[in-house]
């Protein structure tokens, strides 16, 4: 064997375990957003010029051992572009087997590194239009399925934020009298739900929940189109997602489409205390009948004496003429906005306000919202992991003001806000900073706007770092975590460093 020939099998050796490498983290990363285009956009304009430059040749820092899981769709992806982009130049350059074009050899080599992406893209192209025509026949099944349980009543529920808790808090509470089949953690868009209806509605069923998502107008009106709900509720609406909408009042036009389309003799539940709801009904005329509540503002059914000082909240609320005494067995402020929307919901099915009550006070926490556990040393643990919009931020610092002892915080950036993500990140940096020593990002993004933020508040000592990794983070808490120190875990970047510490 030649010198040049053992020069060019080391060349294709070292070229093959890099592409591969950079296949497997563009497909994670298409599959994490769902291979569509426009979250991707977002997402580089989340990270930034540099590491998106740095993530396109294959250089990046922020990369670590991405792996995706492996579906069909992303395992035909891997598979034809592993063909298209490093087998069929292999087998092309080998040809070129001179020594003087061992040059010209290397530097195709890493050309076609630096092309992967871009054939990756053209992939999730046509394999988006191949499974998009099984979408809209299992999308049609389901339609047609669900149609012939006219006794059935679905209630769609909706928000930026708080809507998984609230379906969570309101099954507890109807499963005891009822029947319900419930969307599971992560299903909230138009062909999670109709594969749920398929695999799991019976005739036995009397309620179905329907947790519904969005990232553009139009997605909502779709689920709505195949479940047909008779409730609707609409929990908050805020920047989340806001490079996806565009400005607010898409946002705002998103989420009342669930509102919108219930019928005529349907219950319309809306958080009158959210300044943007408040916004899209003024603007709107709905024909389904309306039941506001709110934890903050005069409703149908207001919350009015707050108490979280004793850890689980404490309330009461006024629904006209009657009033009735909570106590719900999680934790947060915020829950009790949730619970009010559940408690409307309830009522509509004729549950009483104490059997609700009574209910309410043996619940359960539910995973990823907002519960706390034990951690090392005697510390406690606030997990937040599911949590990604930036009122939920603000309803963890909220809850660690009343903490004793050291507050540290581990959180990602949050994504997705567009032209309002500096601005966001820089408030919360002053939030965190008025209650929290210690703030640990999981990430380097908008870390900047967050640091200044912190700045405004003078009389702050907040120590920020920086971590390279889940695993270097969870050692630094496992060091230094004492009895008295409480730790803030927020949306899934941090819920990794909360797994490896759980082992």
């Amino acid at each position: 064997m030649e010198t040049q020939d053992i020069i060019f099998i080391f060349i294709v050796t070292i070229f093959i375990l890099l592409s591969a490498k950079h296949i497997l983290y563009w497909v994670w990363l298409w599959q994490l957003k769902e291979y569509r285009a426009d979250r991707m956009r977002a997402h580089f304009q989340d990270i930034g010029f540099k590491n998106s430059l740095l993530a396109l040749i294959g250089y990046s820092s922020l990369r670590q051992n991405k792996m995706p899981k492996f579906t069909i769709k992303s395992l035909l992806i891997f598979f034809c572009a592993f063909m298209a982009g490093v087998l069929l130049p292999i087998i092309l350059l080998g040809n070129l087997v001179s020594v003087w074009k061992l040059s010209f050899q290397v530097s195709g080599f890493y050309f076609l590194i630096l092309t992967l992406p871009l054939v990756i893209f053209l992939l999730v192209i046509v394999l988006n239009f191949i499974s998009n025509i099984f979408k809209r026949r299992i999308i049609e099944r389901a339609r047609k399925k669900i149609a012939k349980f006219p006794n059935l009543t679905v209630v769609g529920i909706t928000g930026s934020y708080g809507k998984s808790a609230t379906k969570e808090i309101l099954a507890s509470i109807l499963e005891k009298k009822y029947k319900i089949l419930k969307t599971p953690a992560n299903i909230n868009t138009a062909i999670g739900i109709a594969q749920l209806i398929l695999r799991d509605l019976t005739a036995e069923h009397q309620i179905f929940i329907a947790e519904m998502g969005a990232y553009k107008k139009g997605e909502i009106k779709e689920i709505c189109d195949i479940v047909k709900p008779k409730i609707g509720i609409l929990t908050a609406v805020n920047e989340q997602h806001l490079a996806l909408f565009g400005n607010i009042e898409n946002t705002i036009a998103a989420k009342f489409e669930l509102i919108e389309l219930l019928p005529k003799d349907g219950l319309a539940i809306l958080n009158i205390g959210d300044k943007n709801i408040q916004k899209g009904l003024e603007a709107r005329k709905i024909s389904a009948q309306k039941k506001l509540y709110s934890a903050e503002a005069k409703a149908d059914i207001s919350a009015v004496d707050i108490d979280v000082l004793s850890g689980h909240p404490k309330f009461r609320t006024v629904d006209g003429a009657q009033i009735q005494d909570f106590k719900i067995n999680l934790i947060g402020r915020h829950n009790v906005s949730n619970a009010l929307a559940a408690i409307a919901a309830a009522e509509y099915f004729g549950l009483g306000v104490k059997e609700i009550s009574e209910i309410l006070r043996r619940i359960n926490h539910f995973p990823h919202t907002f519960f706390s556990c034990a951690g090392p040393n005697g510390s406690i643990f606030i997990n937040d992991t599911y949590n990604a919009n930036p009122d939920g931020v603000t309803a963890g610092i909220d809850y660690l003001k009343d903490r004793p002892g050291r507050k540290i915080i581990v959180m990602s950036s949050l994504i997705e806000l567009g032209d309002a993500a500096r601005k966001v990140h820089k408030r919360l940096g002053k939030e965190i900073s008025k209650i929290a020593q210690k703030l640990i990002l999981t990430d380097d993004y908008y870390m900047d706007e967050i640091k200044a933020g912190a700045r405004e508040n003078s009389g702050s000592a907040l120590d920020i770092k920086i971590g390279n990794s889940a695993k270097i983070i969870a050692e630094y808490l496992k060091q230094n975590l004492r009895s008295t120190d409480t730790v803030l875990f927020i949306n899934r970047g941090a819920g990794k460093v909360l797994e490896l510490l759980k082992k």
